[in-house]
């Protein structure tokens, strides 16, 4: 998959390590340039909420 690379600066080729997590192949978010290695999330957006509320009642 091609994505911009923030630390190169262009699109970059990205792969997928392997998972240390336990996801099935082809089901973990993580991805990874492969010239840098800067990585990144990919997938559904994380919630939240629950957090911003945790914090404002602080």
């Amino acid at each position: 998959m091609d994505v911009f690379c923030a630390s190169c600066a262009e699109e970059r080729l990205f792969e997928q390590p392997p998972c240390l997590d336990g996801h099935e192949p082809g089901g973990c978010p993580e991805w990874a340039c492969a010239d840098c290695g800067h990585a990144i999330l990919a997938g559904e957006p994380l919630s939240v909420s629950g957090a911003r509320r945790a914090r404002a009642a602080a």
